[in-house]
């Protein structure tokens, strides 16, 4: 019985990791899962030769904490809903002015308000994150926090360059209001519904702009 416990107490923590990395790499993960079967199977070798049964046991155990052990399933909206939901736009119809450059995920789009058109644009990285086993805890291992932050500062200096200026009382370290006559810019980096990290625009009147950065805000 010993050399059953054994080869569960190596097999159990194979099998915890290998839920977390089939999250990040499905060849890997699958490959963990592999190990975590033979390799106790292996290393006990001569036991389990004496011990048939206890083979067949150590499978069907493996087998039933491997099902158990699975995160549960993800329900939470993606970054795609997420974009949607930080600018209004569901896809990229618009040059993405102040905004430049490459993302998991960009959206644009004009769309008309009470004081105005406004246009929106936005770009959003993915985190890097997964799910523990059995209690489903999301654990991000990797937030593209660098990305986002010359996306925001790039987007700023390209509005000042173009004859707009900070807003000083509606600036903070995340966000920033520019002004040029009648017309606002407004930069903001956002965090996307828990799935990553996004810098959003919205330009126009400065009524309308201003209106969408309290709703965005709040």
């Amino acid at each position: 019985m010993k050399g059953l416990t054994l080869s569960l107490l190596l097999g159990i923590p194979l099998l915890l990791a290998a839920w977390v990395v089939v999250q990040l790499n499905a060849s890997a993960g699958a490959l963990l899962f592999i190990t975590a079967f033979t390799f106790p199977l292996i290393l006990m070798g001569r036991y389990f030769h004496e011990n048939p049964r206890k083979a067949a046991i150590f499978v069907g155990v493996m087998v039933v904490l491997t099902l158990l052990f699975r995160p549960p399933p993800v329900s939470s909206p993606n970054i795609y809903f997420g974009l949607h939901f930080a600018t209004g736009c569901w896809k990229p119809e618009e040059n993405l002015w102040p905004l430049n450059g490459s993302a998991d995920v960009a959206y644009s789009c004009s769309y008309l308000t009470e004081s105005g058109v406004l246009h929106v644009s936005g770009m959003a990285w993915e985190k890097t994150w997964v799910r523990l086993p059995v209690t489903g805890r999301v654990v991000v291992l990797d937030a593209p926090t660098e990305k986002v932050d010359e996306a925001y500062l790039a987007a700023v200096e390209r509005a000042e360059k173009s004859g707009y200026e900070p807003v000083v009382e509606n600036r903070t370290a995340r966000a920033t209001l520019l002004r040029k006559g009648s017309q606002c810019v407004y930069i903001a980096e956002r965090d996307v519904l828990g799935e990553g990290i996004a810098v959003v625009s919205a330009r126009g009147n400065c009524e309308a702009v201003e209106e969408f950065a309290r709703i965005r805000s709040s």
